[in-house]
């Protein structure tokens, strides 16, 4: 092969300095959206441990409400499940249900007059799960006490010196895939209202619970939860941990905000029975 000519190898280097130039430009983009992202994930260990102190002052609480049952009717037996306790809780909310689900059906088991299940925080989203998924069930009331029910986009107050604004923004990045949506809890039920085709597609949680994303069990889901007797959901705005604190009533940004086109959205179809917004 004969030697190529000095004008090709010029040709040649430009070509790569091209591509090298647009490689290192494209890199920087990722790395320009990955780093609060990563960032975020190792504060979220913090986050767990302050939200640590949160759950052992209602565990407080819970050992009251016991006591309190326990003078007004004693033959009442409280039962606490023991699952998914701390770093636990990051497991996916799929696992959670199913985990869950077996330890209630037990309870039921044991209890053919009914129960009622009073559940906090994220765990009203597992418990909205199992009362879906389970046929039969003999709940007489389900109570939420401060859970996301209609999903998650914020930070709270003691979190916002660690998370930039920039960081929340780009959380759908991280979490609308189905990597992370079989890994992290917090992506199954973040719902960034700017981006709600990428929740509505990627996210396999939340949407197929409040009927958002249609699917084949979705009447038969419905049937399930409305075997429940009572609703009762807990909660206001003093407690800046659920942002937006109307989630917690089963009515979401998408409700209660005017953010997208300068005008308000369709109303979402969570089980009209349920819940207006």
């Amino acid at each position: 092969m004969p030697p190529k000519k000095p004008q090709e190898y010029e040709d040649l280097k430009k070509s790569l300095d091209i591509i090298q130039e647009k490689l290192k430009s494209f890199m920087d983009q990722v790395s320009a959206k990955l780093t609060p992202l990563w960032d975020m994930m190792e504060e979220f260990r913090r986050f767990r441990a302050q939200n640590e102190q949160r759950e052992n002052r209602v565990e407080i609480l819970e050992k009251r409400l016991d006591d309190v049952e326990q003078q007004e009717h004693p033959s009442t037996k409280v039962t606490v499940i023991d699952l998914f306790n701390n770093m636990e809780s990051i497991k996916p909310l799929w696992k959670q249900v199913h985990g869950v689900g077996k330890v209630i059906q037990r309870i039921m088991k044991k209890s053919p007059r009914g129960v009622h299940l009073l559940c906090f925080s994220q765990g009203g989203l597992i418990c909205r799960g199992v009362l879906s998924v389970l046929p039969n069930h003999n709940v007489h009331a389900f109570i939420a006490l401060a859970s996301p029910l209609a999903g998650q986009y914020g930070v709270s107050q003691v979190m916002k010196s660690y998370y930039p604004s920039s960081a929340m923004d780009s959380v759908y990045f991280l979490c609308y895939n189905k990597f992370m949506q079989k890994r992290i809890s917090l992506c199954n039920f973040w719902n960034d209202p700017h981006q709600q085709v990428k929740y509505l597609k990627h996210n396999n949680f939340l949407p197929l619970l409040n009927g958002r994303k249609p699917h084949s069990k979705m009447a038969e889901w419905r049937k399930n939860f409305l075997r429940i007797k009572k609703l009762v959901l807990i909660g206001g705005p003093d407690d800046d941990v659920i942002i937006p604190w109307q989630s917690r009533y089963l009515r979401s940004h998408l409700c209660i905000s005017n953010i997208m086109n300068g005008r308000g959205l369709q109303r979402p179809v969570i089980f009209k029975q349920l819940a207006r917004c």
